[in-house]
């Protein structure tokens, strides 16, 4: 299957699944809307476990560790140790015995990926367009998920922890983050960037938001002069995960070369997400909605992600930034959704039978941004490696 037909598929992929969030957005019956929510999910899911195992650059090594090495195990209680993501390995190893089918595997790791994506948008249904958040994270995130595996199912956990934790549901929020380790260890990274953007975009205290961004300030800058140093000392204790072990090798240098090389895709990627960040931006200060605490809250998610991934390109000359900044890039899913709300921002100009849809506000606007940002980051330039799709 060739790259142009490829991309025409994932499209037709995204506009059959979009009809059905479409549809959870046209009732108001609570059942049908998560039965519409749930189709236009399993369509997505069914779509990334049929594919061989050549899409995605990691859906081979994936498969193979977690999959085709489970038989290597005596029993499940041997996949439980350290740095092994237990419920990952559990899954394939059940997976493995049973039916032995990697395709069933593939369609779990990301049904995992989308269930809590699909529990926030059914919860912000009052607020939001549910085809309208389900669409960012199709043109977004969906093939990110087929090459970033573990640590995608971990981010959108980790999200909707988030979600309950602004709730001040604390317990769920609780169980709900510890759930996410599961997946992938450096969600306490993820955790740390979160708790630094939820103190400076919700505290009424001028100096404590000024205290915390000081003392964020001064450990980043003291990281940034002695980044090989401190990497190559925590490499030293060997007590972490193979997670951590992994990008802090990678950052000192001393396995990677590929995350570290400059090449046309680095510039393509900083430009998109550099004009993706700031139509957002503009969106946000033309809004009504910047006063709302929410929205204020998953904006700074983005300028920090933007901010983070940006240093690691322009100073580090390593791309491997969208590792570490993907718990606060996915929290775009939830800002674009909220800014663009539950009205339909655009107007429609007949022409003859045919009728054009044509947006008019910011919001609207970014959506349709998101379009040519997967065009040309996914399907041309081909990050992750998603082209051609391929079945077997």
């Amino acid at each position: 299957m060739g790259y142009i037909t490829s991309s025409v598929i994932y499209y037709i992929v995204f506009l059959l699944a979009g009809v059905f969030f479409a549809a959870a957005d046209r009732t108001n019956n609570s059942k049908k809307i998560r039965k519409y929510i749930a189709i236009g999910i399993f369509i997505l899911c069914f779509f990334a476990g049929m594919r061989g195992t050549s899409v995605g650059t990691d859906t081979a090594t994936v498969v193979h560790f977690r999959f085709d090495n489970a038989t290597l195990y005596k029993s499940w209680k041997s996949l439980l140790k350290p740095g092994n993501e237990p419920f990952v390995s559990l899954i394939a190893y059940f997976i493995k015995k049973s039916i032995n089918n990697y395709h069933v595997f593939l369609f779990i790791l990301e049904l995992l990926c989308e269930i809590p994506l699909g529990i926030i948008a059914y919860k912000l249904r009052n607020r939001i367009k549910i085809s309208g958040f389900m669409t960012v994270f199709m043109l977004m995130f969906y093939q990110i998920s087929l090459n970033i595996h573990k640590q995608s199912i971990a981010a959108a956990w980790l999200l909707l922890a988030v979600m309950y934790f602004r709730e001040k549901k604390i317990g769920k929020a609780a169980l709900v983050a510890l759930f996410s380790t599961l997946f992938h260890g450096s969600v306490f990274m993820g955790i740390g960037l979160f708790t630094i953007v939820y103190i400076l975009s919700t505290s009424k205290s001028v100096r404590t938001r000024m205290t915390v961004a000081a003392i964020t300030g001064v450990i980043a800058f003291i990281l940034f002069l002695n980044w090989k140093t401190v990497s190559t000392l925590i490499l030293g204790l060997e007590q972490l995960s193979n997670d951590y072990t992994g990008y802090i090798a990678i950052a000192a240098g001393e396995r990677g070369i590929r995350y570290t090389s400059f090449h046309y895709r680095t510039y393509i990627s900083l430009v998109l997400r550099s004009i993706c960040f700031f139509a957002i931006s503009r969106s946000y200060l033309h809004s009504e909605k910047r006063f709302d605490v929410d929205t204020k809250f998953y904006m700074y998610c983005t300028f920090v992600g933007f901010l983070i991934y940006s240093v690691f390109i322009v100073f580090f000359n390593m791309y491997i930034g969208d590792r570490l900044t993907l718990y606060l890039d996915i929290s775009q899913i939830i800002l674009v959704s909220l800014l663009i709300g539950k009205k339909d921002m655009s107007y429609y100009r007949n022409r003859g039978k045919f009728t054009l849809r044509i947006p008019i506000s910011g919001p609207a606007i970014c959506l349709s941004f998101y379009m040519i940002y997967n065009f040309m980051y996914f399907m041309v330039v081909n990050y992750g490696k998603t082209l051609p799709y391929i079945i077997r």
